[in-house]
């Protein structure tokens, strides 16, 4: 479950794991939502197939801490898994970036889109290879007029080169260099993890970022719970008890009922299956 909540303070995030928990609840400094990111970009581009698989999840400097290792599980369970020795690499079209900073004890949520293009060509030749319709040369004396001569117009040294594993499209074949851009879909979260629960919304609090309790202090919050379960169990057992007992009393009426109205063979069959001896006549 995802829960998003606002009081006058602030307002919160929250992950549950159905159904037994664990709980994770994070206090939402600052956010962006998904058209405030893209009316700030200049050519913002996000195509609806790249949501038909499940993105890629990466975390950063979750390790360390117990509770930042819990609430990095949780997070990522948020998103299906992924088959990393079945998966195609057509079907990888978006990352999440979870990164934990250390000095201002957040979590900075990014939702990039990734593209694919051929390395050490020009742009021109990109959309030429790229796209399936032919370009406009009608104003153009040859292909060499729409290419621009041999300058190149390719990616700074910013972007990200790799060498395929699989072909990606029909520009981005295997075991050819590739340059990788990553363009920002949104929406941007930066969270504070406030609190850890054991069970779904409820049970133990395995931390808590504003509250730091004693072992003593925790010990008699655990005593106290299993007191109240306990007392719950008995009430439950009671009333299943008066349940029977009522139930049973009412089949005893009908049987007197029935007794009274003659009707005696009837009568003998109840107490037979309510298990009371027939007084002799």
């Amino acid at each position: 479950f995802l829960m998003f909540s606002a009081t006058n303070e602030a307002s919160y995030f929250k992950v549950a794991a159905c159904p037994r928990g664990p709980t994770l609840t994070t206090k939402i400094h600052s956010y962006a939502l998904a058209r405030d990111v893209a009316a700030a970009q200049d050519r913002p581009s996000c195509p609806p197939a790249i949501f038909k698989s499940p993105p890629l999840v990466v975390l950063n400097n979750f390790g360390g801490e117990k509770h930042l290792k819990l609430a990095g599980v949780i997070l990522q369970n948020v998103f299906p898994p992924i088959n990393v020795r079945s998966v195609k690499l057509a079907t990888c079209r978006r990352v999440v970036l979870l990164d934990y900073d250390k000095e201002s004890n957040r979590i900075l949520f990014r939702h990039f889109q990734i593209t694919a293009a051929p390395s050490g060509v020009s742009r021109r030749i990109k959309r030429l290879v790229m796209k399936r319709e032919a370009p406009n040369l009608r104003t153009m004396n040859d292909i060499s007029d729409y290419l621009g001569g041999a300058a190149s117009d390719s990616e700074g040294e910013e972007s990200a080169k790799v060498v395929l594993a699989q072909d990606l499209g029909t520009a981005n074949k295997a075991a050819q260099q590739s340059t990788i851009r990553l363009q920002e879909l949104g929406p941007r979260m930066e969270l504070e993890v406030v609190k850890l629960e054991e069970k779904l919304c409820e049970g133990a609090v395995l931390y808590h970022s504003y509250v730091d309790k004693s072992a003593d202090e925790v010990a008699q919050l655990v005593e106290k719970k299993e007191t109240a379960a306990q007392l719950k169990e008995e009430r439950k057992n009671q009333q299943k008890e008066n349940v029977e007992r009522k139930k049973k009393e009412a089949e005893m009426a009908k049987a007197q009922h029935y007794l009274a109205s003659g009707g005696k063979r009837k009568a003998a069959e109840m107490k037979k299956i309510l298990g009371i001896e027939e007084e002799e006549e």
